[in-house]
């Protein structure tokens, strides 16, 4: 688990502009998998998209109030609220799932690609009502990433 500090030195890092509507903010845990976070800053909800079937409780926060103190810390630090007036909580979307154990980076640039087209209007749509089902079938997840990895390959011969 990422300590407070650790966030706090990330999030800066970041540059995170809050002035934002929303912030895409990918997750890298335990060095072998990715995963998105999107806050959605002025809502102040939190949707995290994972195509191995993760949770956010269960990958990123194990313990049971683990998601609450990370997004509150987000909102604390860079939100202009700077007060966390509700219990914050993380929405686990259902999206396609990754046929294998290599395919959550590109998949995640897809999601992210997906989520802003369109001037952001699958974010503008999701919310705590509609998260379970909004995106099930959002792409074909070896399609996606196979044609993220040929993208890549050519930009970085």
């Amino acid at each position: 688990m990422i300590s407070n500090s650790s966030y706090q030195e990330v999030l800066t890092a970041s540059g995170l502009n809050v002035d934002a509507e929303y912030a895409l903010m990918p997750v890298n845990y335990t060095e072998n998998h990715w995963a998105l976070l999107l806050w959605k800053v002025a809502e102040g909800q939190f949707f995290y998209f994972d195509s191995f079937g993760l949770t956010a409780e269960k990958a990123l926060f194990p313990d049971v109030q683990g998601s609450h103190k990370a997004c509150k810390f987000l909102i604390e630090h860079f939100s202009k609220e700077k007060e966390v007036k509700r219990r914050v909580k993380v929405y686990n979307v259902n999206v396609p799932i990754q046929t294998n154990k290599e395919d959550c980076g590109p998949l995640v640039l897809v999601m992210m690609e997906r989520l802003i087209e369109n001037k952001g209007e699958a974010i503008k749509n999701l919310n705590p009502e509609n998260y379970k089902k909004s995106l099930c079938k959002w792409f074909n997840p070896a399609d996606e990433a196979l044609s993220v990895r040929k993208k890549l390959s050519i930009l970085f011969k």
